[in-house]
């Protein structure tokens, strides 16, 4: 299997169009590179097939949500590594 990072949340909860989180691959963060864009209660699993995941919070600060817990899983040459976030 090729090289990969996956992306996976626990909990996701922020504040709908007002609280975003953007998902990425590559070295730099462009809107190209964007995969998803992410807000309101419920969060896809995102898998990049690519050495570099990036990731971007933006806040309102208004009203508060519980936020996101995730993990990623990094696999590499055929090893497996887990990462809370």
């Amino acid at each position: 299997m090729r090289d990969h990072i996956q992306l996976r949340f626990v909990e996701f909860h922020l504040e709908k169009q007002y609280d975003t989180l953007e998902v990425g691959f590559g070295y730099n963060i462009t809107a190209e590179s964007t995969i998803v864009k992410i807000s309101g209660e419920i969060a896809p699993v995102v898998i990049v097939h690519d050495k570099f995941m990036w990731l971007r919070f933006r806040s309102d600060e208004s009203v508060t949500e519980v936020g996101f817990y995730a993990y990623l899983q990094v696999s590499v040459t055929g090893k497996t590594l887990f990462y809370i976030l």
